[in-house]
């Protein structure tokens, strides 16, 4: 049995450049169920915020919406605070994607929240979100959202807050 596999793989992270990477591979395979695709590359638009808001779109109370520098990794986060009562929601549509199921993360802190979640929607019979924990400072956490069906081409992934004393977020991945 011979069996080719192809994945691309990052050549310059700054660039975005990808090129294909192929693995052959022959011989007996026994008990091996091949399902799915498995993606490694990222598939969010400035996922870490680097490039201030480009790439997300930002509905609501705009104002509490703030880019700072001092990120979990790399050189910025994207912060919602305010003096007042707000909601906002910072999102993005990412087209392309192949149906099946996906999984969204995103590094998150932040203060006591009417709340806060991790949310995709428009992606094909179901909307998901799961709510994102208020942590200390420096206690940053992972916030998964699992099982995500895409049935058509393309999905909305984002994130929502709501009178939040403060809550920042980085690296958001797809």
């Amino acid at each position: 049995m011979t069996f080719t596999t192809k994945w691309f793989q990052t050549v310059e992270p700054a660039a975005r450049k990808r090129r294909p990477s192929i693995f052959n591979a022959s011989g007996l395979a026994l008990g091996l169920l091949f399902s799915g695709q498995v993606l490694s590359q990222n598939l969010v638009t400035n996922p870490g915020f680097e490039n201030g808001v480009s790439g997300w779109n930002t509905s609501g109370t705009t104002s509490a919406q703030i880019i700072e520098s001092s990120g979990r990794s790399g050189n910025r986060l994207t912060h919602w605070s305010a003096d007042s009562s707000y909601s906002v929601s910072t999102y993005q549509t990412i087209s392309g994607l192949a149906p099946g199921t996906y999984r969204l993360s995103a590094y998150t802190i932040g203060g006591n929240t009417d709340e806060a979640t991790l949310f995709a929607s428009d992606c094909g019979n179901q909307n998901s979100q799961t709510a994102i924990p208020a942590a200390a400072w420096g206690n940053w956490t992972q916030v998964v959202l699992d099982n995500i069906q895409v049935t058509g081409s393309s999905c909305t992934i984002g994130i929502y807050t709501q009178n939040s004393d403060w809550t920042s977020h980085r690296r958001c991945q797809l």
